[in-house]
């Protein structure tokens, strides 16, 4: 398998080799014949008159104020900010307000030993069920195994 890929590579690099002098002599004998190497560009299309001072551009559109676009763009990203700011000090404030009332609930009593009783009563039923519905499914497969081996 190596050599075979070896082989290409060889006979890749004699081939471009090869059809080099060729590219060479077809790039010597196109201006000989009157062509060229390099392509004619178009020429440029005329500036706009008026200049940078010019309050339309190229489309005749009025160009807007360049302080304008400062001042919107400075007055969005102010914004932006206080609205940022607001959205932190909500956050912060509904944090504090659930720390709190977490608080309130521990004083009172000793709310999570019930969660977690409760937790464990549901579990403890659910591998109860569980294992229920398992030894039922049993009893019905050997009720049907049962049954198959009587009708052969």
């Amino acid at each position: 398998m190596k050599t075979i890929h070896t082989s290409a590579v060889i006979l890749g690099f004699a081939a471009f080799l090869g059809l080099a002098p060729v590219g060479a002599q077809a790039g010597d004998i196109l201006p000989a014949l009157g062509g060229t190497v390099k392509k004619d560009r178009p020429e440029r299309p005329e500036k706009p008159k008026g200049g940078k001072d010019d309050s339309k551009d190229s489309n005749g559109a009025d160009r807007p104020n360049l302080t304008e676009v400062r001042d919107v763009v400075n007055s969005f990203q102010a914004d932006k900010k206080k609205f940022s700011d607001q959205q932190k000090e909500a956050a912060k404030n509904a944090q504090d307000e659930a720390r709190r009332q977490l608080k309130e609930l521990k004083i009172s009593g000793d709310v999570g030993g019930e969660v977690r009783k409760e937790v464990k009563d549901a579990v403890k039923a659910a591998k109860e069920q569980a294992v229920e519905q398992a030894r039922k499914l049993k009893e019905e497969e050997a009720a049907a195994a049962k049954e198959h081996r009587g009708k052969n």
